[in-house]
Parts: structure tokens; C-alpha cells; sequence
């Protein structure tokens, strides 16, 4: 599973946002949502954060692996959900860093929220919880002392400056 932190707050979010754009939410619902960034409850929470602060989501979905372009095509195309992906201004995923490229990919004309970071490889398990085992990067391992067991994400989190869980 890819581990995926969050690198933006909501404040971010918020003043990255224009006052008249037309949101969709969506969010992976694997790796994000094994991580506590995705999945439906985060969109949700999300969406209503959003509209309490004036914005003007129009539609919310989640898009199984945001790194299928396949799954992108779909829903650009689809006669249910091609309204709203016409419509839309702005969409913010919440996915690891190969579905964020594939969203910019797929909606070339939309601005797409880059608020997600992919660390690496990892585990995740009730017992251990979220663990960061193989980065990308591979100085990473020394920066984070990195051991054969991995490191908690909320460990490597913190010392990188950024964030789990949902905003």
C-alpha cells in the first residue's frame, strides 16, 4: 500500500480556493482511505467543512483507485457523472501522488488541489497501525531512522511537517 500524508491544512485549502468555484470532491478509497486521509466519511466531512465556509461543492464521489485512469475516464464520461466533471472548476482529490497526476491528466481543464504526498511503501494493520516501510526516497531512511519494522506514519509525519488524518 502506498502511505499517504496530507501536506496542506485546511486553512491551505481554503485560500487556495476561489470564492465562485464549482468543486468535486474525490477521494481514493484504497490507499488514501487506509491511510485516515480518504474514503466516504472523509469526503463527507469534508464537503460539509466546505459548505459551511460558502463554497459550492457540486458533487462528491469516490473513485475506487484514483490511479486507474481508466476508473477517471469513466467518470468524466459517464452520462451520471459527466455533467458534473463539465461543470466543475476545481477538483480537489485526495489520493496519492500518482492519482493526483492522473486527475490533472484526465481533467486538463481543471485546477486540480495538490495537498497529498506519497512517502513510500507500507503496512497497515490494527495491531501496529499505519506504518511507513520502504520511501521513495531513499534518504529518508537515515533522515527518519527508519528501522526493519518501519516507522508509524504520524511519526514520519511530524518530523517531514506534514499531516495524517483527514483536515
Amino acid at each position: 500500500m502506498e502511505i499517504v500524508v496530507r501536506t496542506k491544512t485546511y486553512d491551505d485549502l481554503k485560500a487556495w480556493l476561489k470564492p465562485d468555484d464549482k468543486i468535486i470532491l474525490m477521494s481514493c478509497n484504497v490507499c488514501a482511505k487506509g491511510c485516515g486521509v480518504g474514503g466516504e466519511r472523509i469526503l463527507e466531512r469534508l464537503q460539509k467543512k466546505l459548505e459551511k465556509d460558502g463554497f459550492n461543492v457540486i458533487y462528491s464521489t469516490l473513485a475506487g483507485f484514483t490511479c486507474n485512469r481508466d476508473i477517471l475516464e469513466d467518470l468524466k464520461t459517464c452520462p451520471f457523472t459527466a455533467k458534473y466533471f463539465e461543470e466543475a472548476t476545481v477538483i480537489i482529490p485526495i489520493a496519492c501522488h500518482d492519482g493526483i497526476e492522473n486527475v490533472e491528466h484526465v481533467f486538463t481543464d481543471k485546477r486540480v488541489f495538490h495537498g497529498y504526498k506519497s512517502l513510500g511503501v507500507g503496512s497497515v494493520s490494527v495491531k501496529e497501525g499505519i506504518k511507513l516501510e520502504i520511501p521513495f526516497d531513499a534518504s529518508l531512511i537515515e533522515k527518519l531512522g527508519i528501522g526493519e519494522d518501519g516507522i508509524p506514519i504520524k511519526d514520519a509525519a511530524a518530523k517531514l511537517g506534514y499531516y495524517t488524518g483527514p483536515f
